[in-house]
């Protein structure tokens, strides 16, 4: 079953390095900052404010990157698949922070050689092996 609210990511880049958190939770593993969408929500407001309870910054400048329906991607609500909205965001105010510890282990830049590692040990939640590999990220 399709989740009805659809979910969105980020991809923050500095340098050479991503922004990534952990999860703790359904779906535990390495991914982007992501959530779903709110009923009556655009994505892109949608990230906005994920962007901002997650990691505490405020995007200024977004490009869709990625739109499709991932299969075997669960969440807590009970659903097995969703269309998923994913922006790079390429100018943002704030530093990131940690925000929701009892949701993430952490919030931090990686490096592409951090982030293969997770992938390495099946460590990175399931919908984002999918993302990061059509980012060029894996």
């Amino acid at each position: 079953m399709r989740c009805p609210r659809g979910s969105v990511g980020a991809i923050l880049r500095r340098g050479g390095d991503v922004l990534v958190l952990y999860r703790k939770k359904i779906p535990k593993g390495l991914a982007g900052v992501a959530g779903h969408i709110d009923e009556g929500e655009l994505p892109q407001d949608a990230l906005k404010r994920e962007l901002f309870e997650e990691a505490g910054v405020t995007a200024k400048a977004m490009k869709l990157v990625f739109h499709e329906v991932i299969e075997n991607n669960p969440c807590y609500a009970g659903s097995d698949s969703h269309e998923w909205w994913v922006y790079e965001v390429s100018k943002w105010d704030g530093e990131p922070r940690h925000r929701e510890r009892d949701q993430h282990e952490f919030v931090r830049f990686m490096t592409l050689a951090e982030i293969r590692e997770y992938a390495e040990r099946n460590d990175i939640e399931s919908a984002w092996v999918r993302i990061f590999t059509s980012a060029g990220i894996l």
